[in-house]
């Protein structure tokens, strides 16, 4: 019996330690090369730039579909303007690299082995993997750009569903 279980035990760990050792972690440096030749550090700041700009046109657009005296829109705007500059302090912080970093290589950690960050850097390092990585911010920008533009249909329905809850549940007509 004992021979049994000694055998089904070597069985066991010989087929768990190729398994593990494919499941090896990442290494800081396979992390460090995958976050250089995706241009992640690049891309983040890139994204964290054109955050600002459509803020401000969101709220300049909502600004002049309320219908407010100059006056108003005047007070408005000066507090829209202090509110991005806050904003730009806080954003600057909270997602610079430095901060960022630690957190990226955390989640790279929990999701992907050292052979598929292996596998991605030759991916990214290839000719086909460097063509990707330029497109990517403009792939990004058409995808937010697609994103924005259902988004008024999508409060189109989302306020109708309300109302006809409401009436459904409550009775009422608005």
């Amino acid at each position: 019996m004992k021979k049994i279980a000694s055998t089904c035990l070597l069985l066991l760990g010989l087929i768990a330690c190729p398994m593990m050792a494919h499941a090896a972690p990442p290494s800081d440096a396979s992390l460090e090369r995958l976050l250089a030749v995706t241009q992640t550090e690049k891309l983040m700041k890139d994204m964290i730039v054109q955050i600002e700009p459509m803020l401000k046109n969101m709220m300049a657009q909502m600004l002049e579909e309320a219908n407010l005296s100059e006056d108003k829109k005047s007070q408005i705007d000066a507090v829209t303007n202090d509110f991005l500059k806050q904003y730009s302090e806080i954003v600057q912080k909270e997602f610079s690299w430095d901060a960022l970093k630690p957190d990226l290589f955390k989640v790279y950690r929990e999701v992907l082995t050292q052979e598929e960050v292996d596998g991605l850097i030759a991916f990214y390092e290839s000719p086909v993997g460097q063509s990707t990585t330029s497109k990517m911010p403009a792939l990004m920008a058409k995808s937010v750009d697609v994103t924005q533009q259902r988004i008024p249909s999508l409060i189109q329905q989302m306020q109708a569903a309300m109302r006809e809850s409401l009436r459904k549940n409550l009775g009422k007509n608005e």
